[in-house]
This record gives structure tokens, sequence and C-alpha cells, in this order.
């Protein structure tokens, strides 16, 4: 069985579906007077939309990997540094949990170390960056001139945790890095000299390189065709999020309103 690394980027974009709340004015009849009120409906939206046409249809490949994880036929891992890079992000308030709900292992530290979280006088992510500029490990700095980590004497802090999640994956002895970060697949492919010891893929390049492998066939397509006809990507029914959604139709404004 394959085993795949998720990088931050894989694993916010698979937030996809956030169920959130939106206003909207009604007018109603109170004492015998008009009054115009704003409500609250619960809706759930895609945060990807925006994106352009071509990279969504890379992000639709993102479930398949989950359920085929799901299935027992793909291995997911990532990597607490991963969990703490997201923190940062925007809330994805997703019901279905962590990469559409799938088991998550985590891969070992790629070297012994101790994790600066908080302090008085300096904020925890510069100094984290900082100690990574530091560390002269050979592997880590070859990943950083892979990512253009250093420009001269400036440090590029979301390259320089691009090398250390490489560094990671490598040393987890992995077969994949999955990442919709484009840029960085880009520049893996073109290195020669500093190249990365996993392979480092999009999603569809995930794909291919599993139907290559044998280690993705029809029948899994078609189990994962049964399970989203029967999900459709809703998440768990008694999540509070999807019981808040039920009460959507019942708020929706009528025409006019």
């Amino acid at each position: 069985m394959r085993t795949v690394f998720l990088d931050t980027s894989a694993l916010r974009h698979a937030a996809d579906r956030r169920i959130v709340p939106t206003t909207y004015q009604k007018t109603i009849t109170w004492g015998g007077r008009q009054h115009a009120v704003e409500l609250v409906r619960w809706t759930a939206i895609d945060p990807n939309r925006k994106l352009a046409e071509e990279f969504r249809k890379q992000l639709l490949l993102l479930p398949l990997f989950a359920h085929l994880s799901r299935c027992g036929r793909l291995a997911l891992v990532t990597h607490h540094e991963v969990h703490w890079e997201l923190a940062g992000l925007p809330p994805s308030h997703d019901s279905r949990g962590l990469f559409y709900g799938a088991e998550l292992g985590d891969a070992p530290d790629p070297f012994h170390y101790g994790r600066v979280l908080a302090g008085p006088l300096f904020d925890a992510d510069t100094a984290w960056l900082r100690i990574l500029s530091e560390i002269n490990d050979p592997d880590f700095l070859r990943l950083q001139k892979l990512t253009g980590a250093r420009q001269g004497d400036v440090i590029i802090g979301h390259q320089m945790l691009d090398a250390f999640h490489l560094l990671t994956a490598e040393r987890a002895h992995v077969d994949f890095f999955l990442t919709t970060d484009l840029g960085l697949v880009r520049a893996a492919r073109s290195q020669r000299r500093h190249a990365a010891k996993v392979a480092v893929v999009d999603p569809k390049g995930l794909l291919g390189a599993l139907a290559a492998g044998r280690d993705l066939r029809l029948r899994d397509i078609v189990s994962y065709l049964r399970y989203w006809m029967r999900t459709r990507g809703a998440g768990p029914e008694g999540h509070p999020l999807e019981q808040l959604l039920k009460l959507g139709p019942s708020n929706k404004p009528k025409a006019g309103d």
C-alpha cells in the first residue's frame, strides 16, 4: 500500500464545504406596523469556488484519495508542524473533519527538536523560522535550495516551511508528497542537483502515478462514485453544523422579501 504525505495546502483546499451563517432582510408586520428585520440562515459554501477552473478540477480529486484511504487502499500521513501551519490559516469549520474525515497517520519528526510555543518578547512563528534557518542539516539545506527558501540573506517563511515538510516526508520514507502548491511541484520537477528524495505531486500527478503503478483500479473508481452518490459530500447527520443547515429552508427569504 502506498503512503502519501499531505502538506498544508492539500489539507486547506480539502476543506471545500463550510457551513456558515448569512443574513438577509425581511419585512414583517408587528403591532399593526411593518418592520425591517435582519434574519439568519445557515448555508453550505465552497471556499474554493473563486479559484481558476482548471485548478478546481485538480481539487476535485482530493475526496477520491480520502476514500481510497478509508477503503485501505492508500495510507495518508501528515505532521504536527503541518497542523501548526494550518492553524494559522482561516478556519474551515468542515463538519466532515480534516481531509474529509479520513484517518491521518503521524509522520515522525525528521530530527529531535523542541517546539517554541509562545513567549512574552517574541512571536512563536518568527522564532520557529529563525530556529529553522540555523539548522545545518545537509538534507534540509538541499531542500531549502529546491524551494527557494533563502534569497541571499532573506528567509522566505513559506518556502522554509515547505523545505521542512519535505524533509519530514523524506525521512518518513513515504511514496508521495501531495501538495496543491503548483509552484512547489514545478520547482521539484525542474531541480536536478537539489532534487527531493520523495515524489512531489499535485492531485493530477498522484492520480496518474497510482494508475501507472496499478495502485488504482477501476473498481476503486466505481466504489468512490457510489460513495459520492450516497453522501453528495455532506457531513455526518448528527453534527451540530449539519443540524443548523437543515434549518436553512425555513429561513430562506421569499421572492420580494
